[in-house]
């Protein structure tokens, strides 16, 4: 079996073995077992395969690839990986050893030493005649408010291996940050090598546990030493220039104190026309010996997750993920630092440094042709036979005019201005914590266009909702590991079923093998099943239709993943559930006032496209009547008079509404019937939505501790691209309801 991988043109010099990684899906029984490699023109390339899920008959369903790839410059280029054959051996396969305590890997003339529980993070890098020792790397280092130092040290179990082969080896510890006296701050760091490649990729992250409700944090970081015996090295830093669109670079020979900052005044008056979640230039520093070679560090997203600093000098460098000042950490909130060490010879040019640093931030990723997920089946479809260029066009404005935050703790989120305006931040802006699975949404469309920027917005908000929109530590049980909803600040919100999702989260360990993603993604699960417990959800008609809708999709998506038998009971007594709701009344009215039920039509659309999910892995007769009797009853009660449907079925609230989810209900009764009348119940709905107009970006300002960018809220491109491209593929089969207006051929 081949799969074509292919790397539109990026950058324009020559990159020979650089490491590249993709994940590839599979049908159900078409592979049985990892291996294969990636090819180009005939000559075989380093590959490391590494199979992330399965099918229920045990065949893969997802793999990742690791691979050494000759990339030309200025070209694209085409690849293909080959599930039959061996693969090529690298120049330099990486060897993992262990010594006592210690962790070794070597990868030619470059060595990395891991210390032992309790001892400092490192205990020796060596590249050439480079070598530094524990006393040269030190940290994290974390400051409290009051000015105490806190250490990240080996945890107590050692260095984990999770990733292990020639191409590419992972490994991690968790522990605390200590001091002489106490202890702050949970951490896992993260450590990446890849082979021939004599730099490391790090993921610190840092959890606040403790039992107040928030901690200040004066400073975090991270320094390299000059090692004792060396003179004074040179300097070197670089940052982004906004008017050029290249790095303003500075160096110092004689090695004095160069230092770089980046605060919110700095992102109020750059100018960035790309995507920021796919480039918005580097920010790193270096210290070079003449005659033993250095090291150049580079913080990832810099910008977008200011506050940050760097220091050079002639006895080494600094990385601030916090610069000196008072960051407060709520309880429960985790923050991950990605940084990047290359060690160099002594005649490295900045050039060369900068060009690196770049590729850091924006690394080169190949494409997956949309017919590759299609054929392979393990998303919703949302690949269309034929085109029309007003949906095409009306989905790139959702997704390119959304808000964006700036911030170390709101990079990766935005708030929603409707509820902002509600108040129900009481006065301050209100972030939606990836309400209806935003980065979900993303990465369907991204299988769907290919456009890399779709991917980057994705992988960015998947980052942050690990760390911050879920809770990490409480005292509550139901809080604990719970998805926290919409709220001012990201965690002022509470837990319910009616807004957590996981979805999002298992693409995102499909992408990157991630098991963080796979383990939140678990969390939410049995946070779900916890709340599923509770009195309030025994009693049909107590409450809407979309708090155990939601759950039912996070459940399904789960089984489908693991199929663990829990998951399944748990979308069963829901289904259940929904059937006897539906024998009672009809359909799932929801209460609104005291003495009132109602029809809610876009909550009653998250239950039955839940349902719908649900139907696709378990096949329910009784299900598929469901959603089609829900279609039919809310096309009799709830339609308004402009042919739009009413926001709530109650006398104040039966304006008219544009809700894109019931175009999904619509699409989905049409595909289990094959009537057209409920296409045409949806067709100016469809139409609106398709024609409605956004802004391409507005003006940045300071808002509490992030920088807001103007803009629709993430909630709007969330909620609709899946609806408008269900209900497209669908009418497009009734030509006479919607004559298709094609994209040119290109």
């Amino acid at each position: 079996m081949n799969i074509n991988l292919h790397f539109p043109k990026t950058y324009s010099r020559r990159r020979k073995l650089e490491p590249c990684t993709v994940s590839v899906p599979f049908a159900r029984g078409t592979v049985r077992e990892p291996g294969g490699c990636v090819c180009c023109g005939g000559v075989k390339h380093p590959t490391q395969c590494k199979v992330l899920s399965r099918w229920q008959d045990h065949s893969v369903k997802w793999m990742r690839l690791d691979f050494l790839a000759d990339l030309p410059a200025g070209e694209e280029s085409d690849f293909t990986f080959s599930t039959e054959g061996n693969t090529a051996e690298p120049p330099e396969p990486i060897c993992l050893t262990r010594e006592g305590p210690l962790l070794k890997l070597r990868s030619g003339a470059f060595s990395v030493e891991f210390g032992g529980p309790g001892a400092p993070i490192f205990h020796q890098i060596t590249y050439g005649g480079l070598i530094l020792q524990e006393d040269c790397l030190e940290g994290p280092v974390l400051v409290d408010s009051a000015g105490v130092q806190y250490t990240a040290l080996t945890g107590s179990s050692g260095w984990q291996v999770s990733e292990n082969g020639p191409v590419r080896v992972t490994a991690e510890t968790s522990g605390r940050h200590k001091s002489k006296t106490g202890s702050l701050f949970d951490f896992t760091l993260r450590v990446t090598v890849f082979a021939g490649c004599p730099w490391i990729v790090l993921d610190d992250t840092i959890v606040n546990t403790e039992r107040r409700e928030s901690c200040g944090i004066r400073e975090l970081s991270f320094a390299v030493r000059r090692p004792e015996g060396l003179g004074n090295g040179t300097s070197a830093a670089a940052s982004y220039d906004p008017h050029s669109y290249r790095s303003r670079m500075i160096s110092s020979p004689e090695g004095r104190k160069l230092e770089l900052a980046i605060h919110a005044e700095d992102l109020l008056v750059q100018e960035n026309e790309s995507s920021p979640e796919t480039y918005f230039g580097t920010f790193w520093a270096d210290w070079n010996d003449r005659e033993k070679g250095g090291v150049c560090a580079t913080l990832y997203q810099a910008y977008q997750n200011f506050p940050k600093a760097l220091e050079a000098s002639g006895s080494g460098i600094r990385l601030f993920f916090i610069p000196e000042g008072n960051t407060v950490f709520p309880r429960g909130v985790a923050k991950t630092h990605r940084f990047f060490l290359q060690f160099h010879g002594p005649r490295e040019s900045l050039e060369s440094l900068n060009d690196r640093s770049i590729r850091f931030q924006m690394p080169d990723i190949p494409i997956l042709k949309p017919e590759t997920y299609q054929s392979a089946g393990v998303m919703e479809d949302v690949f269309s036979e034929k085109k029309d260029w007003r949906v095409e066009h009306r989905l790139l404005q959702l997704s390119d005019s959304r808000g964006r935050a700036f911030g170390m703790l709101d990079w990766g989120d935005a708030p929603d201005g409707g509820y902002t305006a509600q108040g129900r931040g009481n006065g301050r802006p209100v972030y939606t914590n990836n309400e209806y699975d935003f980065p979900h949404a993303e990465m369907l469309f991204y299988a769907r266009n290919g456009e890399r920027r779709m991917l980057d917005c994705f992988l960015t908000a998947v980052r942050h909702w690990m760390d911050v929109d879920i809770c990490h530590s409480s005292d509550d049980p139901i809080r604990k590991g719970g998805q926290i909803t919409h709220s001012a600040g990201h965690v002022s919100g509470i837990v319910q079923l009616s807004h957590e999702w996981v979805e999002g989260l298992l693409d995102y360990y499909h992408q990157t093998g991630s098991g963080r993603a796979l383990q939140t993604a678990a969390e939410i699960g049995q946070n779900i099943l916890k709340q599923l417990s509770l009195k309030k959800y025994s009693e049909k008609g107590s409450f809407n239709a979309r708090e155990t809708g939601w759950a039912l999709r996070a459940l399904t998506a789960l089984y489908q993943e693991t199929y663990q038998d829990g998951y399944l009971l748990g979308a069963q007594k829901i289904v259940r559930q929904f059937e006897e709701w539906m024998q009672r009344y009809g359909t799932w009215l929801a209460p609104y006032t005291e003495n009132t039920l109602v029809r809610v039509p876009f909550m009653i659309s998250v239950a039955a496209g839940s349902l719908m999910r649900y139907d696709r892995v378990c096949k329910d007769e009784k299900v598929k009547q469901m959603i089609v009797k829900a279609a039919k009853d809310l096309t009799e009660h709830c339609m308004a008079g402009d042919g739009l449907f009413c926001y709530k079925e109650f006398p104040g609230t039966r304006r008219s509404s544009v809700n894109t989810l019931v175009l999904e209900l619509l699409a989905d009764a049409f595909e289990l019937t094959g009537d057209a009348g409920f296409l045409r119940c949806g067709l100016v709905t469809f139409r609106v939505c398709i024609t409605g107009s956004a802004p391409s970006g507005g003006r940045k300002r300071v808002c509490e501790n992030a920088v807001l960018q103007e803009g629709n809220g993430p909630k709007g491109f969330a909620q609709s691209f899946y609806p408008i491209v269900h209900f497209y593929n669908q009418i497009s089969k009734c030509p006479d309801l919607f004559p298709v207006e094609p994209l040119p051929s290109f």
